[in-house]
């Protein structure tokens, strides 16, 4: 049988050595993998593992490899004691540490426990085998870091299947390491894609200033990536287009949604874009054929004319925005309208407002009106527009509001934050 010959097998005192090859027979009492003995069914192959064997007993590692040979192992090293497995853990790279507590004046328990304080022995499993049954002795090996005990003389049904499971177990934690590695890297860039579509400070400044208009914004999504968006938009010398938008869901689906919809946006003519209802009006038609059932968007589109000194508006479905009317009092905007992406053929309506002496208008995404407090308790629209009402006195009226709204409320907030302060002397 592989394995047996004992010349093969290294003396305690010869330190760390490879096993010998033990490729498995059917005919010489050996499995294939996938075979079962001892009605235990291997669900992963075990002949690239490398199974490291400290123990001070030539019988015992002897007796230990014929067991793992017969389920296929074929990679074995050994250690005489604990200095030895501490001393070699790095350059053996074992995906298994068989060890047991009789190793001299370093135990085998300590050892695991300095195993664990080591890169390589962090993850790996370790299996200590002890003569002692006491639950006193099991603890110490947990409370050291041991990922299974197991009882000597060794059962070899019992040894394969802890060998397999914690090896199984090993190898699906690596690949979810690695999975998840490559997740949040990939999220870092779809995030980084994402601040990419909001406007610049820079470019907001250059837009806004030769209109007369000043503009502060927040975005800040609730997981990596989100589906809110908003954008500013030239249309001539005195207009100037605002665009907020927030897909329904959270996460890699409205985000992707907030792609496409910046993608059409920026397909949209000179003359959509001054008009805001045939701008919704458009969009609306392209996403009706583009989200699946189900997905849909909010919106609100406006044009800033410092000319006239108007606001032209449409909207869908977005929060009703504040803004100073012409005798510098507070007032809503109308916000309803058609979700977009639901109903082909919706035709979207323009508003005018006109735009009061020294004054401003704040859009934002629905988390301000409908995140909860510490104690439970929604804003709603009026919560909301006390905060607005208070920050306007402030010199730096989005900031304040902001920070009066966190302040009560745990973050992050259950869905994406968007708000946008204009101001006009």
């Amino acid at each position: 049988m592989p394995g047996d010959d004992s010349s093969k097998i290294p003396d305690a005192v010869q330190g760390v050595s490879p096993a010998p090859s033990a490729s498995v027979e059917p005919s010489s009492g050996g499995l294939p993998t996938g075979s079962s003995l001892y009605g235990i069914d291997l669900t992963i192959p075990l002949h690239d593992r490398r199974i490291l064997i400290a123990d001070s007993s030539p019988f015992s590692r002897k007796t230990l490899t014929r067991f793992l040979s017969w389920f296929g192992v074929t990679d074995v090293v050994f250690a005489k004691d604990g200095k030895d497995v501490l001393d070699r853990v790095n350059e053996i790279g074992a995906n298994l540490i068989l060890l047991d507590t009789n190793l001299g004046s370093l135990t085998g328990i300590e050892t695991c426990r300095l195993l664990r304080a080591t890169p390589a022995g962090r993850d790996v499993p370790i299996l200590v085998q002890t003569t002692s049954h006491s639950d006193q002795t099991r603890a110490r090996c947990f409370q050291a870091g041991a990922s299974d005990v197991i009882s000597k003389p060794v059962n070899p049904g019992e040894l394969i299947a802890r060998v397999g499971y914690h090896l199984e177990r090993r190898a699906m934690i690596s690949e979810l390491k690695t999975f998840r590695e490559r997740i949040e890297q990939d999220l870092a860039m779809a995030r980084a894609m994402q601040l990419a579509l909001i406007p610049k400070p820079e470019r907001v400044a250059a837009v806004t200033r030769p209109r007369e208009f000043r503009i502060d914004f927040h975005f800040e999504s609730c997981n990596e990536i989100g589906g809110d968006l908003w954008s500013l938009h030239e249309i001539d010398d005195d207009r100037l287009g605002i665009l907020i938008a927030d897909f329904s869901g959270h996460g890699i689906t409205a985000a992707i949604n907030a792609f496409r919809f910046d993608a059409l946006v920026s397909r949209r003519t000179a003359t959509e874009r001054a008009d805001p209802g045939a701008m919704l009006t458009g969009l609306n038609d392209e996403l009706c054929e583009m989200l699946p059932f189900g997905q849909y968007c909010t919106a609100f589109y406006g044009v800033l004319d410092r000319g006239e000194r108007t606001l032209c508006y449409a909207s869908a479905a977005q929060p009703n925005p504040f803004i100073t009317d012409l005798a510098g009092a507070i007032a809503t905007l109308d916000g309803s309208g058609p979700f977009l992406g639901c109903w082909p053929g919706e035709a979207y309506d323009n508003r005018k407002q006109p735009l009061g002496a020294e004054g401003f208008l704040f859009l934002y995404s629905d988390v301000l009106t409908e995140s909860p407090d510490r104690n439970g308790v929604v804003l709603e629209e009026r919560g909301l527009e006390a905060l607005v009402r208070d920050a306007a006195r402030s010199e730096a009226p989005l900031k304040t509001l902001l920070d009066r709204f966190a302040a009560p409320r745990r973050h992050p907030y259950h869905d994406d934050l968007t708000a946008v302060w204009v101001a006009w002397p």
